[in-house]
């Protein structure tokens, strides 16, 4: 749907696991392989591409572990929480970013518009295609939709229309907070009924 904004998902995920696995390799997920195009306005936040878009990720399930820019054992809770979701069979993975916006930081309105500048790559999703999967927020940590208003991060992972809805977050709390976005294609309803 491109009129909704989210849905909250019931992802079972060790937040803390990951949120040590992210904080102790912070130079290896920042290490300049990636830079979003709104970097010129949000470059406070940082991102790590560790599954890069290709066109084989849009036809085989599988095909993001041949991307994955990591090897599994370097973050392998988050490798662990990919094939998780891939093997529900239904997701198509098409890329995935680990984001961290450190304390007294934020991420300026934006949308998502990965269409023009991946045309080449047959970007065909749109509205509710991205999992969006808080690790370490806490209070502080606001994330709003346009028009919508805040979204309780408390409630865990949720599936984020980033593409038609302009959003932003701020992290006004004493630590790093890190964002696992998994944008996808869904051929069914698997990720409603995942723990």
């Amino acid at each position: 749907s491109t009129n909704v904004p989210y849905v909250p998902i019931d992802l079972d995920y060790d937040q803390d696991g990951l949120f040590e696995e992210f904080d102790n390799k912070q130079d290896l997920l920042f290490n300049g392989n990636y830079s979003p195009s709104q970097e010129k306005y949000n470059s406070q936040w940082k991102l790590s591409m560790c599954v890069p878009m290709s066109l084989k990720n849009q036809t085989d399930v599988n095909a993001w572990k041949d991307a994955y820019i990591y090897e599994p054992d370097q973050f392998p809770l988050l490798y662990q929480l990919l094939d998780k979701i891939s093997n529900l069979g239904d997701v198509y993975i098409y890329h995935a970013f680990v984001g961290l916006v450190e304390p007294d930081t934020r991420v300026d309105p934006h949308k998502d518009d990965l269409s023009n500048s991946k045309r080449k790559l047959g970007y065909d999703v749109e509205g509710l295609c991205q999992i969006f999967i808080p690790v370490g927020w806490k209070e502080g940590n606001y994330y709003k939709f346009a028009g919508v208003g805040l979204i309780d991060y408390s409630q865990g992972a949720v599936i984020s229309n980033n593409h038609n809805y302009v959003h932003a977050s701020i992290n006004d709390s004493d630590s790093a907070r890190y964002t696992i976005g998994i944008c996808c294609k869904f051929t069914g309803n698997n990720i409603l009924n995942v723990k």
